[in-house]
């Protein structure tokens, strides 16, 4: 028995239920696609035609190597790219995932007070970008766990950063005023 196949008014032609069911797994069919054959009232969805074939086409990925309505052999109009939307993994934040290197290694190092500082200042700028990218991306994103590690060890050396620094600053200080203070000291008779 043929059907006929059609979508948006144009018809594909005819097709064999075996057919069909192979367009339907290899994308080239829709489940919203129209079939007709002699006997029925009117046009109908595949998907009320052919029902569990159609159904199970839906939940599959179409992958298609050429643009939307580029022909393929037959001269048949190839059907949209359709991925399966929302499915799978969530992008990753690359700016949190930066905040975080940087924070590890500027917590590392942050005895080189300047390299903690250094890291640790674009580190903090990489974390509030990231977690204010995942914000706007309506929570589609990974990373905020990273992006939030990544700000608390960036603000952590940079504060342990300038304590160091202040540190010895101070020490150096008293040394200097100590050595000045020890040589205007005049030595007993």
């Amino acid at each position: 028995m043929q059907y006929h196949v059609g979508r948006d008014g144009q018809q594909f032609g005819q097709f064999t239920e075996e057919e069909i069911r192979q367009g339907l797994e290899g994308g080239r069919f829709l489940p919203s696609d129209l079939v007709w054959r002699d006997g029925m009232p009117q046009w109908k969805p595949l998907i009320e035609v052919f029902g569990f074939a159609a159904a199970a086409a839906l939940s599959a990925p179409m992958v298609s190597s050429h643009p939307a309505g580029v022909p393929v052999t037959g001269g048949y109009p190839q059907p949209p790219n359709y991925q399966n939307v929302g499915v799978g993994i969530m992008p990753m934040s690359g700016m949190c995932v930066a905040s975080m290197v940087l924070g590890i290694i500027s917590l590392i190092s942050f005895l080189g007070c300047p390299v903690a500082v250094i890291l640790g200042v674009p580190g903090v700028i990489c974390g509030h970008m990231g977690l204010a990218e995942i914000r706007r991306s309506g929570n589609n994103m990974q990373g905020r766990g990273m992006g939030i590690a990544g700000l608390i060890m960036n603000y952590l050396a940079i504060a342990l950063g300038v304590a160091v620094t202040l540190f010895v600053v101070v020490v150096i200080g008293i040394g200097a005023t100590s050595a000045a203070a020890g040589g205007a000291v005049p030595s007993p008779p």
